[in-house]
């Protein structure tokens, strides 16, 4: 089983202003050695997602993965406020960078955002011409802009983060969210990561809360284009490990077990190209 979205750092307030004060547990170093032990029996491979907004972090995941084989590709970070293509050119040299990532989410308008950015709209045309994947991290409030941006860019795989943050707020919110996703399945070069559920829904979410959203992904996206993470430690704070692939088991369990593993490995060594 390939788990498709960690991350790793080494804590420091400055870098990571996005964990608060009441997540205490993330404020301390977090390397692929504290994730081994819960990963050893069911995981084969791991793609580390960035989680600064740094050129370095770059450099660092790709150091990780070279230290820890395990680590079978980086998704990195690229300043689209500078010039992309030296940035790909840099990154061209490191097979293990499958794309990149850029936490919309934390922009004060994340839909202007995804709408406006004179430098993200040219920096992923230039990615998806060379191959690399975008990953999407967004809330639900801004699926049409996430809808708008994917029906732009369609030259190569897109993958939508944590199914787009679902408000985990009532039947009506959901309603919405699914309205928005059926958009999004249309769009063939869309791909959706089963992950960060927990996070949204909260401490004491169980596998019957994730249970619509995980049937309704599964129905519009289907098994070739889906993908599975911990969004360890993120995660940490609310569920452990353990609970995280039981809650994958019991979401799975009266769907199709070979669309299952089809998610757990074929689709990932798919899109990830490894």
């Amino acid at each position: 089983m390939i788990d498709t979205h960690v991350h790793f750092w080494n804590y420091n307030r400055d870098e990571f202003p996005w964990i608060g004060d009441h997540q205490p547990s993330l404020k301390q170093n977090r390397l692929p050695c504290d994730l081994a032990a819960l990963t050893a029996e069911h995981i084969t491979g791991l793609i580390a997602v960035q989680a600064r907004p740094t050129l370095s972090e770059n450099s660092f995941l790709l150091q990780l993965a070279q230290d820890f084989p395990i680590i079978k590709g980086v998704i990195g970070w690229c300043d689209f406020d500078a010039c992309i293509e030296p940035q790909l050119e840099a990154a061209a040299s490191h097979a293990l960078i499958k794309g990149f990532r850029h936490l919309i989410q934390d922009e004060p308008q994340p839909s202007l955002y995804l709408s406006e950015h004179a430098g993200l709209q040219h920096g992923v045309r230039v990615m998806q011409q060379r191959k690399y994947i975008y990953e999407v991290l967004a809330h639900q409030a801004d699926l049409p802009a996430v809808v708008s941006f994917c029906m732009r860019h369609d030259k190569h795989w897109l993958v939508i983060d944590h199914l787009c943050k679902p408000a985990f707020a009532g039947q009506a919110a959901f309603d919405w969210w699914q309205v928005h996703m059926r958009k999004l399945a249309t769009l063939p070069h869309v791909v959706v990561k089963i992950s960060g559920l927990v996070t949204e829904a909260g401490t004491n979410a169980s596998a019957a809360d994730l249970q619509p959203y995980v049937d309704a992904v599964w129905t519009l996206f289907g098994s070739e284009r889906l993908l599975w993470g911990s969004d360890w430690p993120v995660s940490s704070a609310t569920h452990s490990y353990a609970d995280l692939l039981a809650y994958w088991k019991e979401n799975t369990r009266h769907l199709p077990q070979a669309e299952a593993h089809q998610i757990q490995l074929a689709t990932p060594v798919k899109i990830y190209q490894l």
